[in-house]
């Protein structure tokens, strides 16, 4: 075993998770639909359903909007367990959700939180359910429609890189 691979075990933990649902902005503006929310969503789902022979009503991930995002933390070090909402309390705030992720994985463990005491140079070891598959490009992708400088769009490039190599090597 390297010693890399020795070391992430040292890491704090982020276990993490993000709740989506179909996006009716891109719905209207990708595929012209009309109507509320909720009748343009159940619109790109008819149409998901129909484009894969009724295998999944459940759009492609640049078609999603991402409505919560909550991560726990466990730092071995110090004890601490913290059960983390990302962003406002606001369901509809996508970017403080998005955003509220990319802050707590960007600092690490110990600057996002006051709990980690000194640990504000250590990165986390990501733990999720799919997380390489579904919730880091949705995230990446949901961040790149809220970027408003270039700069935060390689930053972001490059934690979606880090963020994956962690969650798609342990």
């Amino acid at each position: 075993m390297s010693s890399h691979s020795s070391d992430v075990f040292d890491l704090p933990l982020l276990a993490f998770d993000i709740e989506t649902t179909p996006n009716p902005a891109i719905g209207r503006s990708a595929m012209g639909l009309e109507g509320d929310d909720r009748a343009v969503i159940l619109e790109m789902m008819r149409r998901r359903s129909e484009e894969t022979g009724g295998h999944t009503e459940y759009p492609a991930q640049p078609w999603h909007r991402v409505i919560c995002a909550c991560a726990t933390t466990l730092d071995f070090a110090s004890g601490t367990v913290e059960m983390l909402h990302l962003g406002t309390p606001n369901l509809w705030d996508e970017e403080s959700q998005v955003r509220g992720f990319y802050e707590l994985v960007e600092k690490g463990a110990g600057a996002h939180r006051r709990a980690t005491r000194g640990s504000s140079d250590r990165r986390f070891r990501l733990v999720s359910w799919n997380g390489a598959g579904f919730d880091l490009p949705i995230l990446r992708y949901r961040a790149m429609a809220h970027v408003s400088e270039p700069r935060d769009s390689t930053r972001t490039a490059s934690t979606t890189a880090t963020c994956r190599a962690l969650v798609t090597s342990t």
